[in-house]
């Protein structure tokens, strides 16, 4: 049987508010009755089951494709698709701008300073 995405999206906040309101129950009702720890047995088991639903539940990217326009425009003349970018990680700003670095002299220092004198 196959959920609706809502349902099936909100299974693990339900499975631990249901186990929070058993351990709850649990604790209002108090050590005096043998139920008790019935109600705290299946909290925890509903917590636990909470846990396991999101750490075995498969992980879909949350990354969308969005072609640019220079790629779309661009005709292949035989009929070909246009080829699409990678994914590759967005073009970082330097950390040093260079453009602001004073310019080194252009002619080497021929006559160097003797160390003995």
């Amino acid at each position: 049987m196959k959920l609706p995405e809502s349902v099936y999206e909100r299974l693990p906040q339900f499975w631990l508010l249901l186990g929070v309101l058993f351990i709850v129950t649990g604790a209002l009702l108090g050590t005096d009755y043998p139920v008790t720890f019935i109600y705290f047995g299946i909290g925890i088991a509903c917590m636990f089951w909470s846990f396991c639903i999101v750490a075995l539940r498969p992980r879909k990217p949350q990354y969308t494709w969005t072609e640019p326009a220079s790629v779309g425009s661009q005709s292949m003349g035989s009929g070909e698709e246009p080829l699409k970018q990678s994914m590759a990680r967005p073009f970082m700003e330097p950390i040093v701008d260079v453009s602001e670095l004073p310019e080194l002299p252009t002619d080497p220092a021929t006559d160097l300073p003797d160390e003995d004198s």
